[in-house]
């Protein structure tokens, strides 16, 4: 029970009655009729069969509910004052009545209600029996509709519809329809044979009519002539069975004027003729087709002409399957949905007898012959058709998803078309646009001589280009850079005008940036070059004076037998390089930290612009020294990254300057890959002298080395590191280092996405 049970139902389950329920639950439980009882308007008992009428799963969910709740509005009324009358006394009984339940779901059941009260432990109570008659009142419903349904198709057919006795052919009845083919009137029918009002061309076709009745109790389609009132002889399809009145057999016949359809075949027959001519000498494609075998039952003189074989060959040998160069099965179906589908219309491929593939458009549709369902298909070539379209689909997608505006006008400057991005920028819609001249853009801030001066040149089939300051729908004043073209038709008339334009509004302000930029920048940069320069040459000027005059002396004093000489000038001429480099480092370095380096980023191969060619030049100089150079890069290592190309190319110079100058045998590995985050990463590694750990700390200050002194064995100047992490910041790149000493090192570069 729910929580609407009471201390005086609780003692009523304890009472002797559910005691003794409970040894006839199993019986109510499997009653095929709805059963319940009430006390007090609340049900206390209710059985699984009208849980079930009512969409429930289990008796808890109505146990404890008020009876009212289940009945339709319409009868709750009814229902209250047949509910008072059983709880007035002991003995009521209300019976048979029709009500409407409702269901769990919403939906009502139609039922008849049985009621009688009793008196249980003292207290009056109701027990019901409700049977469900939905689906008899359904049934009955629907045979109503059915006779209903029967006698409007009785009275209200063309065709002609009769009853007759079985044994002699007495009409019973007849419908409108029999009357107006047969010119009869009821009077005149009603109560006579077919004998006796000789309608019967032919009396013996009744005979072997009534003879297949009383075999099969039913003819369809029985075909015989029958005579008018006026003496007429038409031909008629009879469809007829055996019914019983009044426990006498009656046949009830149902027949069709088919005197203009005979009529009509004959005159079919006559053009089978003219149209086997036109089938064979038409200029399309047709041929005939068995579906159920693909087989090519006909074929005219076209077709063999175009897939190249005889007509013998074609309806021999040939199937569908054997010309479609989709699957058997692809073929049957598609044939199967044109038979159900009465018509349908293809786009297939056909292989011709040489081999060749075109494109066909097929219309198939459904005929009978001679009683064989075929597949009747009419077929285009259509391959340079969609070589075209192709095409035009092409020219139609660049119009309209071109970043240009692009706009087309009649020669009277009426909008035919325009594209998304005339929208976009103009602010005017497709519909609002079309129609309209392209005068509603003009800003009134341009002279009037400059659409003067274009109208003139395309007037006169020229195309003119120019800037024009616009206005969009909003207001908005933009500019753009117009090219207009006339657009003419085989005669070289002008028949339309196309203009293309670009809105170059930012490219104008970027342009003014640009300007005041430039000038800045070329006064900061003419002040930078001319210290560089000077810088540059105050030093290089003597160094390379004392390499040129070191080679003159070279040329009067070398010995190759003077050990010391060779010592000498090899020593000024590495010292003065030595020099030479150090200066562009010390240039570099100032540029960068002086905040002068002229940065131009943009997108390149990286490979290709920067790895290839130094890992070329420095690949020599490696076997030279007896080093093996190593490149790898992976398959997405060519993708293109935006930097600085030559500081990006300097990072990797002074890496591999410096692999090869403190390795001294063993290999230099450069490796280029993307990791799973999209970063380009590049590793130097060596199997060179490698770094201690408490100097990889400072490895990357300037002037600063892991050997100090004069005693080191290895020059440099301790700026190449420095520059190498200030040009990866430049570029937005990490750097990291891993080293130990005596195995060498590994520098990872990570450039940004």
């Amino acid at each position: 029970m729910n929580k609407h049970n009471t201390n005086t139902e609780s003692e009523f389950n304890d009472n002797d009655f559910l005691k003794t329920e409970g040894k006839y639950r199993k019986l109510i439980d499997n009653a095929p009729l709805g059963m319940l009882i009430i006390k007090k308007g609340e049900i206390i008992v209710v059985n699984k069969a009208l849980v079930k009428n009512l969409g429930y799963e289990k008796d808890e969910e109505i146990v404890g509910k008020k009876i009212m709740d289940f009945i339709a509005p319409e009868f709750k009324e009814i229902a209250k004052s047949r509910l008072s009358q059983l709880n007035s006394k002991e003995g009521e009984v209300v019976d048979n009545l029709e009500e409407k339940l409702i269901k769990k779901d919403g939906s009502l059941i139609d039922a008849i209600v049985v009621g009688h009260s009793l008196q249980l432990e003292g207290e009056l109570v109701i027990q019901g029996y409700i049977y469900d008659v939905t689906e008899g009142k359904k049934v009955e419903n629907e045979l109503v509709e059915s006779e209903k349904r029967f006698r409007e198709v009785f009275l209200t057919s063309p065709d002609s519809i009769n009853i007759n006795r079985l044994s002699d052919g007495l009409y019973v009845n007849v419908n409108e329809g029999f009357l107006k083919i047969t010119g009869y009137t009821f009077e005149e029918v009603l109560g006579k044979t077919s004998k006796e009002i000789n309608i019967w061309q032919n009396i013996k076709e009744r005979d072997k009519l009534v003879a297949l009745l009383e075999k099969n109790g039913s003819v369809l389609n029985f075909e015989s002539k029958f005579r008018m009132k006026d003496g007429t002889v038409l031909d008629g399809l009879m469809s007829s069975s055996i019914t019983s009145i009044n426990g006498e057999p009656h046949i009830i016949s149902v027949t069709r004027n088919i005197s203009q359809l005979k009529l009509a075949q004959n005159k079919l027959k006559e053009s089978e003729e003219r149209l086997r001519i036109m089938f064979e000498h038409a200029n399309a494609v047709m041929i005939l087709i068995n579906p159920e075998t693909g087989k090519i039952v006909d074929a005219n003189k076209t077709a063999c002409d175009f897939y190249g074989y005889t007509h013998d060959k074609i309806t021999s040998d040939i199937t569908i399957y054997d010309i479609n160069t989709n699957t058997s099965r692809e073929a049957h179906d598609a044939m199967c949905h044109s038979v159900l589908d009465e018509n349908k219309r293809f786009f297939l491929k056909h292989k011709l007898s040489d081999g060749t593939i075109r494109d066909v458009e097929l219309y198939v549709g459904k005929i009978v012959l001679h009683g064989q369902v075929l597949l009747f298909a009419v077929i285009h070539d259509i391959t340079e058709r969609l070589k075209v379209e192709l095409e035009n689909q092409k020219l139609s997608k660049a119009v309209m998803q071109s970043p240009a505006s692009l706009i087309i006008t009649d020669t009277n400057g009426k909008i035919e078309f325009v594209n998304k991005m005339f929208t976009e920028i103009s602010g005017y819609s497709w519909d609002e646009a079309i129609g309209k001249n392209p005068r509603i853009l003009k800003s009134g801030k341009m002279p009037n001589y400059v659409y003067e001066k274009m109208w003139k040149k395309i007037s006169s089939g020229k195309v003119w280009n120019g800037e024009l300051l616009n206005k969009k729908k909003d207001g908005t004043l933009y500019w753009e850079n117009v090219t207009i073209s006339p657009i003419t038709n085989s005669e070289g008339e002008i028949i339309n005008l196309l203009g293309v334009k670009e809105d170059i509004t930012e490219a104008k302000k970027n342009k003014l940036i640009l300007t005041e930029a430039k000038e800045k920048a070329e006064q900061s940069d003419k002040l930078k070059s001319e210290f560089l320069a000077q810088m540059s040459h105050e030093i290089r000027t003597p160094v390379n004076s004392i390499l040129s005059f070191s080679n003159l002396l070279k040329q009067d004093f070398f010995n190759e037998d003077n050990e010391d000489l060779s010592l000498i000038f090899n020593s000024i001429d590495s010292a003065s390089k030595r020099i030479i480099r150090t200066i562009e480092m010390i240039i570099n370095m100032a540029e960068i930290q002086s905040g002068s380096y002229d940065v131009c980023f943009k997108e390149i191969n990286f490979v290709e612009k920067i790895l290839d060619p130094l890992i070329e030049e420095y690949k020599m100089i490696a076997e030279l020294r007896g080093l093996k150079l190593i490149f790898e890069s992976d398959a997405n290592s060519k993708k293109n990254i935006v930097l600085d190309e030559y500081s990006a190319t300097q990072i990797f110079t002074n890496l591999l300057d410096n692999a090869i100058k403190y390795t001294v045998k063993g290999f230099i590995k450069v490796a280029a890959k993307w990791d799973s985050d999209s970063r380009l990463n590049v590793e130097v590694s060596d199997s060179g002298i490698g770094m201690s750990a408490e100097y990889l700390n400072k490895l990357f200050l300037p002037f600063t080395q892991e050997e100090q002194g004069y005693s080191r064995k290895f020059d440099g100047n301790g700026l190449g590191l420095a520059l190498v992490k200030n040009y990866c910041e430049l570029n937005g790149a990490s750097i990291e280092v891993k080293s130990k000493k005596n195995l060498g090192s590994t520098f990872i570069i990570k450039f940004k996405k």
